[in-house]
């Protein structure tokens, strides 16, 4: 998976699948992005970003000269409660 600046040019696709999570953050430009399952597709210009809601295939589309986004991945839930307990590295006691 792309991590970090990313440029496309006008036209260009990213095509990304099963990132539930995943955030595109535009800097410069516009993109066009649609989800698999979801019949809203949606204008990402300067300044915007979106989190991906679902899994499945996310496009991405460039629709200016240039677009400059980042990508951050999803974040991890950490375990709690009983998961974290049976889980959670055991220290060893001297």
């Amino acid at each position: 998976m792309v991590q970090g600046a990313l440029g496309m040019a006008r036209g260009s696709v990213l095509r990304i699948r099963d990132a539930q999570g995943l955030v595109l953050q535009v800097h410069e430009g516009a993109l066009w992005l649609t989800q698999e399952g979801d019949a809203l597709d949606r204008y990402l210009g300067p300044g915007a970003s979106f989190r991906l809601d679902r899994g499945g295939l996310a496009i991405a589309q460039a629709i200016s000269a240039h677009a400059r986004l980042t990508v951050i991945p999803p974040r991890r839930r950490r375990p709690t409660g009983l998961w974290a307990r049976l889980f959670a590295p055991q220290t060893a006691t001297a």
